[in-house]
């Protein structure tokens, strides 16, 4: 059962009201869409992200924010505005779309880990979403399958979605991924709990049999 929920005002005014229908309703779990529009001053002032977060806080409801982003570099890094955006979120994803020719009705999303409070970073994820008339359908898919995805991978993240197909030596990994070949070295060398090197000399992901 989904709630919507109609707000014309800023949450840290609407909080009260909000939390009455969460604990009327028993709801888990909210997305809140979005953040700009919630706002009771410009976005870009810390005491208004604190403020944002005070509210959500009161509100006692696991929830999920989405957010605008900055134009310019490093654009996907962090949300717009201040960045108590960032600070003040447990965990934060950078979400991606992407086209491809001759695919019709057809949405590629790319998920970035850019934060991660309780664990480690998680590795990308990508969706593609297909819309019908009468139905809307999520499958998961490579993100390595989306060449616009594949950019934002670290030389880390490539080499693993590379060797996950088989065991290779230092320069086809960084012919393959585009890389060159003093980086995968430092890569490998960095992370030897992922990278292990075979006994003719190629390169693989520990526990993953050859």
């Amino acid at each position: 059962m989904i709630h919507y929920c109609r707000c014309e005002r800023p949450l840290s005014v609407e909080s009260d009201r909000l939390r009455r229908i969460v604990r009327e309703h028993q709801i888990d779990y909210a997305i809140y869409d979005s953040i700009a529009f919630a706002c009771d001053g410009p976005p870009e002032a810390a005491e208004v992200a604190s403020r944002y977060f005070r509210a959500v806080r009161e509100i006692n409801c696991g929830s999920f924010h989405i957010a605008h982003v900055s134009k310019g570099e490093h654009s996907d890094q962090k949300p717009f505005g201040s960045a108590f955006w960032h600070n003040g979120a447990r965990s934060t994803w950078f979400v991606q779309s992407a086209e491809r020719a001759g695919e019709q009705h057809v949405l590629r999303l790319g998920f970035f880990n850019r934060k991660a409070n309780l664990g480690p970073i998680q590795s990308p994820v990508s969706l593609i979403v297909r819309f019908s008339a009468d139905r809307t359908e999520f499958q998961r898919a490579e993100i390595t399958d989306t060449p616009d995805f594949e950019e934002k991978l670290t030389v880390r993240q490539k080499m693993i979605y590379l060797l996950r197909r088989g065991a290779r030596t230092q320069a086809e990994i960084a012919s393959q991924i585009n890389a060159k070949a003093d980086t995968v070295r430092k890569t490998i060398n960095r992370a030897k709990e992922v990278f292990i090197e075979l006994n003719d000399g190629r390169i693989g992901l520990k526990g993953h049999a050859e």
